[in-house]
């Protein structure tokens, strides 16, 4: 299994539901909602965070 996690902007338009997705959000680090486990861990969250205020980070692997 892989899981690639993306820093993404929105530049234009606006956040949309589709087929795909139900409900769009941002967050900030402090007031993430419920997550799914069996998906997403906490301490991924939270290595995004860092690589976000940090982008300089070296690529993480797992």
């Amino acid at each position: 299994m892989y899981k690639l996690l993306f820093h993404c902007e929105l530049v234009g338009g606006s956040a949309a539901t589709s087929i795909e997705t139900d409900d769009v959000g941002f967050f900030a680090e402090d007031s993430i909602p419920e997550l799914s486990i069996g998906r997403v861990l906490p301490h991924q969250i939270t290595k995004c965070f860092e690589y976000y205020r940090n982008p300089h980070l070296p690529a993480d692997f797992d």
